[in-house]
């Protein structure tokens, strides 16, 4: 299976939300340059680190895994309702984090997880709940919540619960919430029903917590609690038409495929850089094109780098992750750069450093 198809499965994991624009305006501040270089021309991913995450008995990491990080990596799947795995450093298995199940302890339909780094609390988004454990992996609290978010994260005491556009629910998509779940603000109007994409809306990169949505051309960074617009982006002609998006919601994968678009998949950024990753349909094509677009601030200089088409799914170039104040960017997923590259089954994936620095 193509990760382009794979990615369309995502759409119909959630019955309802929606990633369109907040606002309509045409005034944009990035413009996605049309000049990049192919990855074989480029050095920027030849010197990287590849830290491979133990394997251990029966504990493997799901499909579109996704990394935390702090004192060590925690990894997870939305594909794989299992626990969360706690490696170190170095990609040593350490343990798990929390277990499936109806038990008061345990958590059932989990969809994301991020880190409460003050309290040194991993925290699991899961079906009517939210569950606290130690980074030991004890249990701590178990909170409930009506919201039916599938995406997660923590600021201070303020929770972010991500619903995409669920008119039947609300007519906003982001909710801040505090402890005791109680709405203290909401953002992001919704609009017609739309199927959404599966994926990591929130990414805490450096010194910044980063907010995107695919098919929003905004971007986002949550700041003194409140969510504030960073970027607008521009893909020029392959910009998205969403009043063309069709009203019925199953239509829209047929409409996506058939329409020639970019879309940025992750938005990260802290003092020096930005970084976003950007995918390109092209209809009529199994596979479209990906891309991995650098800013520097300091300088302006921009850098886009052509992902090889036809790699695998697994490879760790559809999934960045995090962005470090010192300018190390995070990759989860098997060293896969060819065609002709299969990755282990029989073993977990890799955490892949890249230095941009000087970029």
């Amino acid at each position: 299976m193509t990760r382009t198809n794979s990615l369309f499965l995502l759409l119909l994991l959630i019955f309802t939300g929606c990633c369109t624009n907040e606002k309509n305006t045409d005034e944009f501040d990035l413009l996605f340059p049309e000049e990049s270089v192919s990855f074989e021309q480029s050095d920027l991913f030849k010197n990287k680190r590849i830290i491979p995450l133990e394997t251990q008995g029966e504990f493997f990491v799901g499909g579109y895994p996704s990394l935390l990080l702090d004192e060590d990596f925690f990894v997870y799947s939305r594909l794989q309702e299992g626990e969360i795995f706690c490696f170190d450093k170095q990609g040593k298995f350490k343990h798990t984090i929390g277990k499936v199940g109806p038990g008061p302890e345990e958590y059932t339909e989990p969809t994301d997880v991020c880190l409460d780094k003050k309290e040194k609390c991993v925290e699991v988004l899961a079906l009517n709940s939210i569950c606290r454990y130690t980074y030991d992996g004890n249990f701590t609290e178990k909170i409930s919540i009506d919201y039916p978010a599938f995406s997660l994260h923590k600021e201070d005491k303020s929770y972010w619960l991500y619903i995409g556009n669920n008119k039947a629910y609300s007519d906003h998509k982001l909710f801040k919430v505090n402890r005791a779940t109680h709405r203290v603000d909401e953002y992001l109007d919704a609009h017609p029903n739309l199927l959404p994409l599966s994926e990591n809306n929130f990414h805490k990169s450096g010194a910044y917590t980063t907010f995107h949505e695919s098919y929003n051309n905004r971007v986002y960074r949550i700041e003194q609690d409140s969510l504030l617009q960073t970027h607008a982006i521009s893909f020029k002609e392959l910009n998205l038409n969403l009043s063309n998006f069709p009203q019925d919601p199953m239509a829209l994968i047929t409409h996506l495929k058939q329409t020639h678009y970019a879309s940025l998949r992750c938005y990260l950024e802290n003092d020096d850089y930005i970084y976003i990753q950007v995918f390109e349909n092209i209809p009529n094509e199994k596979e479209g094109n990906f891309f991995h677009w650098f800013i520097n601030k300091q300088t302006k200089k921009q850098t886009v780098v052509k992902q090889p088409q036809n790699i695998s799914p697994d490879s760790y170039l559809y999934a960045p992750q995090l962005l470090t104040a010192n300018n190390e960017l995070y990759f989860i997923g098997y060293p896969l750069e060819k065609e002709s590259d299969v990755a282990d089954v029989n073993e977990n994936p890799s955490v892949i450093i890249l230095s941009i620095s000087g970029v």
